[in-house]
């Protein structure tokens, strides 16, 4: 198999490729973004406002400015009323959460956390990501639940395949399979060429691996059938 080798490779970065750090720094501080512009609005989807310093799309301005509606509207996190609505995409609810938890018990949250464990058992997760074409990502956001086939999701009977949210009717833009002890689920990403992919097990590490035995069907884009023993 011929073997490609980029230009650069074994050779010293050239400069008009490494970043300016200086001026990085100081754009970071220094610019304002401009509320004309659409690519430097305090915007936020599916992952978050993303840019950077030197184009004015991502500096300090916009952390003051999350931070001041962190702080004005908590309340809103979950409002439909068209106010003002943070994503907790990055765990900004979670982490308000543990700092309320740490200030009202005065303990840390990993010790809560751990005696939730003991009493309820320890999950076992998996997340990974695949490279994916525009026209593959379309085609698992298209995905339903009668594309499943498969009667057990490691070993169990699986109760339930979902495309939307049980909570408000909302589509998953992909698919969820849910047994008694253990789901996958897998969805383009919005803003890359790669969908992500999770498992969870709520037995052991083998169990998860049996799950993720579904889970990787769904990354070669293949239906969805019988479980692999």
């Amino acid at each position: 198999m011929e073997t490609h080798l980029h230009p650069l490779a074994g050779k010293p970065a050239p400069g008009a490729l490494l970043a300016n750090i200086p001026r990085l720094m100081c754009a970071y501080y220094a610019e304002r973004p401009d509320p004309a512009r659409a690519d430097q609005k305090v915007d936020f989807g599916t992952s978050g406002h993303r840019g950077q310093a030197l184009t004015g799309s991502f500096n300090e301005a916009h952390i003051l400015a999350t931070t001041q509606a962190i702080a004005d509207c908590r309340a809103t996190f979950l409002r439909r009323d068209g106010g003002v609505w943070t994503t907790d995409k990055d765990g900004i609810v979670m982490g308000l959460l543990a700092a309320e938890m740490m200030a009202v018990t005065g303990r840390d949250p990993a010790e809560l956390y751990g005696e939730i464990v003991r009493a309820h058992g320890a999950p076992w997760y998996e997340r990974s990501d695949a490279p994916a074409t525009p026209a593959e990502k379309t085609e698992l956001a298209r995905l339903v639940p009668a594309d499943v086939t498969a009667a057990q999701l490691a070993g169990e009977r699986i109760e339930a395949v979902l495309d939307r949210a049980p909570g408000d009717g909302n589509a998953l833009g992909g698919l969820k399979v849910i047994a008694k002890n253990g789901w996958f689920a897998a969805r383009p990403s919005g803003t890359e060429h790669v969908y992500r992919i999770y498992a969870e097990s709520f037995v052991d590490q083998q169990h998860l691996r049996r799950a993720c035995e579904m889970k990787r069907r769904g990354e070669r884009f293949h239906p969805i059938g019988k479980e692999t023993p």
